[in-house]
């Protein structure tokens, strides 16, 4: 039940491609909006492609790290609700806590990357092409304090959208669109 080695490699390589997915896409999306539809993303060897492995690298090592975490408190709470638990007891409850917590859990992760590197790929844009316009963030309804007045104060300076990185914070729905 413990994450190992192994499996933080699987999740690096998982969030890699998802990230240079994502972030190809982004590119290909911005391009679209300038004029520009026939343009596809396509990021190469280079600084960028090595911080996303490095950014993949670091978010496979934190799943990792809070799962593990969070076994131990499960396997902390088995023994506190049932303190004469045998193995299939522990098996059988930790086997459905996983099966739960991955049903929320991989949704999560899935946003978190997305968001990233849809973040980055907006940011290499916009510092890689003269453009002016504004920036908005979308959906414009928002739960958290610092999402709120992001989406209060629509429409921003197309700086604010390269200063400010979405997600601000963990389940972060939210993501800067650029209308130039």
């Amino acid at each position: 039940f413990r994450w190992d080695m192994v499996d933080e490699q699987t999740y690096t390589t998982l969030i890699f491609k998802s990230m240079r997915e994502a972030y190809n896409d982004e590119l290909t999306r911005q391009a679209a909006a300038v004029g520009c539809p026939g343009r596809v993303g396509r990021l190469r060897e280079g600084q960028e492609l090595t911080e996303l492995k490095n950014i993949a690298s670091e978010h496979a090592a934190s799943i990792v790290r809070m799962h593990n975490a969070d076994l131990a408190k499960q396997i902390i709470n088995i023994r506190i609700e049932n303190p004469r638990a045998n193995r299939h007891y522990y098996a059988k409850y930790i086997t459905e806590w996983e099966r739960t917590r991955a049903a929320w859990k991989d949704k999560q992760i899935a946003l978190m990357t997305v968001q990233t590197a849809r973040q980055r790929g907006r940011d290499a844009f916009l510092l890689n092409n003269p453009v002016t316009g504004k920036a908005y963030l979308e959906p414009k309804t928002a739960a958290e304090p610092e999402c709120e007045k992001l989406v209060a104060t629509s429409p921003h300076p197309l700086e604010t959208a390269y200063n400010v990185p979405m997600p601000l914070h963990l389940n972060c729905i939210h993501s800067w669109v650029i209308k130039y």
